[in-house]
């Protein structure tokens, strides 16, 4: 909305109540600061309401500092042209204009044309047009010190006012300021006496710096800084908490001339909020503590606060929804329970109170009863403003109810011929009564069992009848209320029959003597035959527990020991005072703690098993045991599990001496393999050099007579073919075996070095050979390096024969601790798991295994193949 200034001010002089206009009825703050004319309005009192922007700039005043400000304190006095009383004017015709002069102080004065105004009756008070007269300038602001230095209005002001130039200094610290505080003007520019003898804090205890204070950082930034509260403690311990408004003084042009900052006391306010919000939560507190679910709930039925235990009732009801403030309350109900409540809320605002008891499905299908009640909430003049309804769980009540009445009618029931026989007897006059079912337990009729006390006292077996006299004399002598009591009852046929008596005090006399007793007699004889066919069956157990070779045990999840059989308690020397001790103050804590994991694994699966675990014999010697764990049945909520073990250390013992001799066996045979292999090798050497050599050697020596005698040469060279015929035949038998058995003339890593050139002379497959040798190689077996060597041959071998590889790589290197030898290739490569290994992969594995070394062998379909081989060198 705009707003034409010219417009405006034309309309005072054509109405007596300015605000008649539509144009001004209601204008608010935004659009009055859009006029160009300066536009003040007061009430009756004329304390300042409106001061637009345009007063601001015509008077050099900030309305923050104003509003709310009394108008004389402002402009201390208007001096018209004319002699005429302002005031006078607006009582008699709601209005004045004209010519005037403002003194805004002793040596400041400035005309103005004005226009004041009565308001409409609904809001009384006075509005002003008010712009400069022809020729007359508006206050130049250029230094805040010429405009409101020793202004009296400041000491006025209900709020503490400062206001500093641009550059901080205080040029107006009134005195609230001065009363709010607590400082003089000389101690409010001091920051070092502020600092040290003053700590500002802000609401949450955090310390308030000096630096953030509001005027600083709006004389820094420009911007107005609101609602700002710092707190300090004074020196008698109170806390003193203010609100702080700060705001720069801006001139037309932009430039900062200044700031305004305002406080006002706030201690009162904050000591007041606090103690609401304290009282509010002590109310609450009470409340939800209340063990009744509490609701208040409006005249529209709008709930406006539930406690913590209605809201818990209604989350466990079938679709429940969450109580919420604002809610309504019928919301919350069945939908065939609604009218009904309402009905019932309506009444209650009549000032009727209600209360019902109503039983609920709750989502867990438990049936929850709760007894609702409704009552008028009433202000001090009585008048109903709202409904307090509560509901107390009352479930509990309504099953011991159910539970008394399901009581008396199984008693009612046992009397009428549950199975066990209804007795009364009457203290003072010794009358009995005895039931039917109690007389045909002991095997007569109605009539053949008389109702005297002779009958029962007379049946009762010898060996009981101290026990029975007891119990009366309890009863005389006040000590009991009740009793439960077996013993025998001699049967119409002579035996003796075990009944369970169970008895209560019915009624006494006038000096608190017994009178009435009644209890039933509950024929128990089979259960004492069990009951001793199960002693028998423990003895059984016992003596079998006791003789077992076997060490059993029973152990809770506390790891205490339940019971020990006999072998258990022998073989550790304990005592039977050790049965309810914990396994820890037993055994060595390393060996219980295996134990007792593997306790727990038995408890977490619910299952048996078996396990072979670690112990101590009675000297402290390390004993193995074979061990089966199962669990059993709970007791009283705590777990227990069963054990059996049987002692195999000696039986381990032999088992690892029997894998020793075995492994030694397999060396054995391994040696006297590679024995044999090396002997073979060696006749096969020997073959060589003196029979095939020496065959050789005479078919060369034919063809050289042959050259020598070309005329008889056709015989000699028919004698070199048959010796060469002779050299083959030989060769055919020793084909693979002119390796040479030792490495006496050569060091191993030279004949692994002629092995790889040999095959890359080939050009079959280039192998790349590397070595790191140390200086002990020379003190290495010789059978070892031989070994290293068989396994090089044998590894190129399988290359070449079954990799399709065109490139290998060999890695020896040997210290004082190991050889390591590593043979790579980029040939097919194979399944190592699925695919049985050849003769030439068996020799690598028993050669190294005969070493007590160790093999890795890595390799998949198109991937190559990788071969590591570890020996160990024994230390020198």
């Amino acid at each position: 909305m705009k707003i034409d200034n010219n417009k405006v001010f034309a309309a005072t002089s054509e109405s007596g109540i300015m605000f008649s206009d539509d144009l001004l009825e209601n204008i608010p703050p935004q659009l009055a600061d859009q006029l160009t004319d300066a536009l003040v309005s007061t009430d009756e009192q004329f304390t300042i309401t409106l001061w637009n922007k345009a007063a601001s700039r015509l008077f050099g005043l900030p309305a923050n500092v104003l509003l709310g400000s009394k108008l004389h304190q402002i402009i201390p006095g208007l001096h018209p042209s004319s002699k005429e009383n302002i005031h006078s004017s607006l009582i008699a015709s709601g209005k004045w204009k004209g010519e005037t002069m403002i003194e805004l102080s002793t040596d400041q004065k400035i005309r103005i044309e004005l226009a004041i105004f009565s308001l409409s009756s609904d809001k009384p008070g006075y509005a002003a047009m008010i712009r400069p007269a022809a020729g007359t300038q508006p206050v130049q602001i250029s230094n805040i010190k010429e405009l409101i230095y020793n202004k009296p209005f400041f000491n006025a002001l209900a709020e503490g006012l400062i206001v500093q130039d641009d550059k901080g200094e205080i040029i107006v610290y009134n005195t609230v300021a001065e009363s709010i505080s607590g400082l003089t003007r000389d101690q409010i520019i001091d920051r070092d006496f502020l600092e040290k003898e003053r700590s500002y804090f802000t609401e949450d205890g955090n310390p308030f710096s000096w630096d953030n204070f509001p005027a600083i950082i709006a004389r820094r930034s420009g911007l107005p800084q609101t609602d700002i509260v710092i707190g300090w403690l004074q020196t008698e311990g109170s806390v003193r908490w203010i609100n702080i408004n700060s705001h720069p003084v801006i001139e037309e042009n932009g430039r900062l001339i200044g700031t305004v900052t305002s406080f006002t006391d706030i201690t009162a306010i904050k000591a007041a909020r606090q103690e609401l919000k304290n009282s509010e939560e002590r109310w609450r507190a009470v409340i939800n503590n209340s063990k009744s679910g509490v609701l208040l709930i409006d005249h529209q039925y709008k709930i406006l606060l539930a406690n913590d235990i209605a809201i818990d009732h209604q989350l466990l009801m079938p679709g429940a929804i969450l109580i919420e403030p604002g809610m309504n309350f019928l919301d919350l109900l069945p939908e065939h329970r609604r009218m009904p409540v309402k009905e019932t809320l309506d009444s209650i605002l009549r000032g009727d109170a209600v209360e019902y008891e109503i039983v609920y499905t709750k989502s867990d299908n438990q049936d929850v009863w709760l007894l609702a009640n409704y009552t008028p909430v009433k202000n001090a003049d009585g008048t109903i403003t709202g409904i307090c309804f509560s509901a107390n769980d009352i479930t509990a009540i309504k099953e011991n109810e159910f539970a008394l009445y399901k009581s008396e009618q199984r008693w009612k029931f046992a009397l009428d011929g549950a199975g066990d026989g209804v007795w009364e007897y009457n203290f003072q006059t010794k009358e009995s009564y005895y039931s039917t079912i109690y007389k045909n337990m002991l095997g007569f009729s109605d009539k053949e069992f008389q109702n005297e006390a002779y009958e029962w006292h007379t049946r009762i077996h010898p060996e009981d009848v101290d026990k029975v006299k007891m119990i009366d004399q309890q009863y005389e002598t006040r000590t009991i209320e009740n009793h439960s009591v077996e013993y025998r009852l001699k049967s119409k046929s002579g035996d003796y029959v075990w009944i369970l008596d169970r008895g209560m005090l019915l009624e006494r006399t006038a000096d608190g003597m017994p009178l009435k007793l009644i209890g039933t007699h509950k024929n128990i004889t089979e259960q004492k035959r069990r009951e001793e066919a199960l002693i028998q069956s423990r003895k059984r157990f016992g003596s079998f527990m006791a003789n077992t070779p076997t060490m059993t045990w029973i152990i809770d999840e506390n790891a205490i020991f339940r019971y020990l059989n006999a072998p258990y308690l022998k073989a550790f020397n304990l005592q039977e005072g050790d049965i309810g001790r914990s396994i820890y103050e037993i055994f060595p804590k390393h060996i219980c703690d295996l134990f007792v994991e593997n306790n727990w694994k038995v408890w977490n699966s619910n299952k048996a098993i078996e396990t072979i675990e670690d112990g101590v014999g009675p000297n402290g010697d390390p004993q193995i045991y074979h061990i089966f764990k199962f669990p059993l049945e709970t007791e009283d909520g705590v777990r227990l599990l069963g054990g059996v073990a049987l002692d195999i250390t000696q039986k381990v013992i032999l088992e690892k001496r029997l894998a020793e001799e075995q492994e030694t066996r397999k060396r054995e045979i391994i040696q006297a393999i590679m024995s044999a292999q090396e002997k073979e090798r060696k006749e096969l050497a020997y073959e060589l050099h003196d029979n095939v050599n020496q065959i050789l050697s005479s078919s060369r020596l034919m063809l050289e007579v042959a050259i020598e005698k070309p005329d008889i040469s056709q015989e000699f060279m028919g004698r070199s073919l048959g010796y060469l015929q002779n050299a083959i035949t030989e060769l055919r038998k020793i084909s693979h075996s002119l390796i040479p058995g030792t490495l006496r003339d050569i060091s191993l890593e030279a004949a692994i070095e002629e092995v790889v050139q040999n095959i890359n002379a080939t050009e079959k497959l280039r192998i790349i050979y590397e070595k790191a040798i140390g200086s002990n190689v020379k003190m290495i077996a010789p059978e070892i390096q031989l070994a290293v060597l068989r396994i090089v041959q044998e590894q190129c071998n399988n290359i070449l024969k079954h990799a399709n590889a065109s490139e290998a790589s060999i890695s020896l290197n040997i210290d004082e601790q190991k050889i390591l030898l590593l043979i790579n290739d980029n040939g097919n490569g194979f399944d190592t798991v699925n695919t049985k290994k050849g003769l030439g992969l068996n020799n690598i594995f028993n050669r190294t295994a005969y070493y007590n070394g160790s093999i890795q062998l890595i390799s998949s379909s198109g991937k190559g193949c990788n071969l590591q081989v570890r020996i160990p060198l024994p230390s020198r």
